[in-house]
Formats: C-alpha cells, sequence, structure tokens
C-alpha cells in the first residue's frame, strides 16, 4: 500500500460559495420532495437524478475547472466518481484515466466503458486500485483527483448543502452517506454558515473506516468487509483532509446494516419510485432504523446519493433478499 500523503490545502468557507457560482451552469439543481413515510418534517434530496446518476457530477466540475487547462489527469474511483469525471471531462475537453477494482459494480464500470475516457481495471479492491492510480499519475507525470481528498471536490459536493439552505429559512439537519467522507464535509461547511444546522454522516457497518478515524484522531486501516453499498467500501487514503473537516464540521456519524440497507432501497422503491444503490440508501436506512429521528420543529433532510445499480441486482437484493454487488 502506498502510504505517501500528500500535502493539500484545508478548503476555506468562501470557497463554498463562490465555487457553488462557478459550477451551477453546469449542472441542474437536484429535486427535493417531502418524505412523510420518514417522519413529519423528513425531505429526500434526490441526487439520484444528477447527470450520471450521482452527486458526483459537483465535484468533478469543481476540480476540472481548477485544473483544466491541458494537464492531464488520474483518478480512483467505485464507479460514480468515474462516471461524473468522465461526464465533465467530455464536457470541458479535458483528458482523464479512471481506475476502478475488478470488484467495481458491474452496472458502473459498463457505463465507464461506453464514456470516452481512458478506462483502468485494476486490483481485487478499492485500496488496491487507488494505490495503483496514485502510482499511475505519479508515472505519467499526471494530476492524481481524488475522488473525496481533494479541496476543490469537496467545494463542489458543499453545493448539495448551499441548494439547501436556499430551500428553508430555519436551521435543518442533513443525513449523509460517508465514503471518503467528501460530501458530508462539503455539506457540513455548507451547513456552518447557519448556526444550528448539523450535517450528520452514514457509513455501512461493514465498511467503516471513518468512524473508527473520529475515533482514533487519525487514518487506521481496517478490515473492510463486503457490503451492498459498495460505493462507501475502502479504507481511507492516508492523511486525509476529510477527517479534519469532519472533526470540525460534521463529527457526528452512525453506522447502518446491510439489512437495514436492503430495506432502505426496497422502501424508497414502494414509497417513492426511487431506484437507488445501496450507498445512496444508507440515509434512508439510518431514518427506518431509528438511528435518527425527524421532528415537526427542524427539517431533516435526507441525501439519496445515487442510483447506479444494475436493474437483476437491484431486484436480487430487494426481493429475494440477496447482498449480491
Amino acid at each position: 500500500m502506498n502510504s505517501q500523503v500528500r500535502n493539500l490545502t484545508l478548503p476555506e468557507i468562501d470557497g463554498v460559495f463562490s465555487t457553488y457560482q462557478k459550477i451551477r451552469k453546469w449542472i441542474p439543481r437536484s429535486p427535493l420532495i417531502k418524505a412523510p413515510s420518514l417522519g413529519p418534517n423528513c425531505w429526500l434530496k434526490l441526487e439520484t437524478l444528477m447527470p450520471t446518476g450521482s452527486f458526483k457530477v459537483r465535484g468533478a466540475f469543481a476540480s476540472l475547472l481548477k485544473i483544466s487547462d491541458g494537464t492531464s489527469i488520474v483518478s480512483c474511483s467505485a464507479g460514480n466518481h468515474g462516471l461524473a469525471l468522465a461526464y465533465a471531462a467530455t464536457k470541458l475537453k479535458a483528458k482523464a484515466c479512471i481506475v476502478v477494482s475488478e470488484a467495481a459494480s458491474p452496472r458502473k464500470i459498463e457505463l465507464l466503458k461506453q464514456s470516452s475516457v481512458e478506462l483502468v481495471i485494476q486490483g481485487a479492491n478499492y485500496d488496491q486500485a487507488e494505490d495503483y492510480a496514485r502510482g499511475l499519475a505519479e508515472i505519467r507525470n499526471a494530476y492524481y483527483l481524488s475522488p473525496y481528498n481533494d479541496p476543490e471536490v469537496i467545494l463542489g459536493q458543499a453545493s448539495v448543502g448551499l441548494e439547501i439552505l436556499e430551500l428553508f429559512s430555519e436551521e435543518v439537519t442533513v443525513v449523509s452517506p460517508i465514503g471518503g467522507g467528501g460530501l458530508l464535509a462539503g455539506v457540513g461547511m455548507a451547513l456552518s454558515t447557519r448556526p444550528g444546522s448539523i450535517a450528520i454522516g452514514v457509513e455501512a457497518e461493514n465498511s467503516a473506516p471513518m468512524k473508527v478515524a473520529l475515533k482514533m484522531g487519525e487514518v487506521t486501516k481496517i478490515p473492510i468487509g463486503r457490503t451492498v453499498a459498495d460505493g462507501l467500501a475502502g479504507n481511507l487514503e492516508d492523511g486525509t483532509i476529510t477527517l479534519d473537516l469532519l472533526q470540525r464540521y460534521a463529527p457526528e456519524t452512525l453506522t447502518v446494516s446491510e439489512k437495514e440497507i436492503h430495506d432502505a432501497m426496497g422502501h424508497l422503491a414502494d414509497h417513492y419510485g426511487i431506484l437507488s444503490e445501496g450507498a445512496g440508501a444508507v440515509g434512508i436506512a439510518s431514518v427506518l432504523s431509528g438511528k435518527v429521528t425527524s421532528t415537526r420543529e427542524q427539517p431533516l433532510v435526507v441525501l439519496v446519493t445515487g442510483r447506479n445499480v444494475r436493474t437483476d441486482t437491484w431486484v436480487d437484493i430487494l426481493y429475494n433478499k440477496n447482498s449480491i454487488i
């Protein structure tokens, strides 16, 4: 494992607003709908309806608009970041190579093969793919773009939080999945501009490195189990700035089980007709399991972050109760 720590600058609050202005011409605002089945003042932010099917397009545009000067880019992805980067790179005429592991979602690999970017499948899991991507960037003298450990990516994801604040005048609570922590870090930064608002992070029990990192105060490698939330699976990059940002802006995290994630995917389909991948449904799982509760006094906004799962896999999970990913 490549343990070299990259020296990155922490993003500043001012950048949340300037980045939002920069990327909003390239991306639509994702819908916000009421979710009465989850509580009296609960809402769903449907990032599933963003281009490429996840929130990742926000960070992809933010980063490429900063570095799209002919610089070659190498990135690693569990799938959704790669799809978003391919989409943004095509729009901005940037050159990108995306590395995914052999364990990445087959649906996401299928979609990436249809894109115009270079795709490399390397490593048995995300950690191995990430290590390979960083080494490849060094060999090619390219810019390594992390799907989460990058200040511009984080500032791009913060636009989710700003869109929510624009629609509510009071304090809000936002529930967000945690993979590498880029989305939660960005949302936490955005919500900090309205005192009293909080961001809560949710990991899969079988892959919860951020929970351990927050407890230990540093990135600690842990065994990563098999999870239907494949988009969240994997250890954290050594020295990731998302840990510092979560300690400051969003320290409250929890985990959900595989069964709870399965139930959440089914709930979204049955009650709202929403197709969600496992990673996109962990926030719903935290509410359905009672780990996060909605009250009438303060809006609770749950981020539904991705839809890129094969239909046959989704059906198997929901109706045959299998955990095939």
